[in-house]
């Protein structure tokens, strides 16, 4: 979660710093392993009732510190390319290089995640991933609204005298997108794939993973 809503859940500002991240992943590993987690006068807490089995532990960033890290503790790891700033195949090869074996896993495992929208003609793509575009101009202006139409998203958008970038990552026909998206998994070396799609309408997301399918 984002530190807002970290401090909602806490009702504190304690524990909240970069610095005891590290140490409260480990605790969550732990909390999620057959170990359990040790506790004062040689006492170990372990989940009740017992597990049956343990989920996988993942960790989400958008950096390259965050990239080190899973690989330092050699944990799987996802990148968060639909918002992240930094090159997805040079943050995948600081996580290959950073590996090392764990317990629970063996060899690195990654997944890119990004966004991606699909339309029967590249115009209309970018006009449907207009929202998107509006969405993360307010993100960066800290604005809150809801998704705005595509009509509305192209006024604005045309009121500002157009944008060099778009809210969303990969734009196009379904077989642009689908070329595109295959070319960045071999690109990141990466064994799984997240896509996310913002659109103002429901159907337009459902279409779009149906043609990516």
């Amino acid at each position: 979660a984002d530190q807002v809503t970290e401090w909602a859940l806490r009702r504190s500002q304690e524990g909240l710093g970069h610095e005891d991240f590290v140490e409260h992943l480990q605790l969550l590993q732990a909390w999620l392993s057959p170990r359990g987690v040790r506790v004062g006068m040689g006492m170990t807490l372990t989940a009740t009732p017992a597990a049956s089995g343990y989920p996988e532990v993942w960790l989400l960033g958008s950096s390259d510190y965050s990239a080190r890290l899973a690989g330092k503790l050699g944990i799987r790891y996802a990148y968060a390319g639909h918002f992240g700033q930094f090159d997805p195949a040079a943050v995948f090869a600081l996580y290959r290089d950073s590996f090392s074996p764990s317990e629970g896993l063996e060899a690195p495992h990654a997944m890119l995640c990004t966004s991606a929208l699909v339309g029967a003609t590249e115009e209309e793509a970018a006009y449907l991933a207009g929202p998107s575009t509006i969405s993360w101009i307010n993100i960066r202006r800290d604005t809150r609204e809801a998704l705005p139409s595509p009509e509305e998203s192209a006024r604005r958008i045309d009121a500002m005298g157009g944008v060099d970038f778009s809210g969303t990552k990969v734009v196009g026909t379904a077989d642009q997108v689908r070329s595109r998206l295959e070319e960045m998994v071999a690109d990141c070396e990466v064994q799984e794939l997240m896509v996310l799609t913002t659109a103002y309408d429901v159907q337009t997301r459902i279409d779009t993973l149906a043609a990516l399918v």
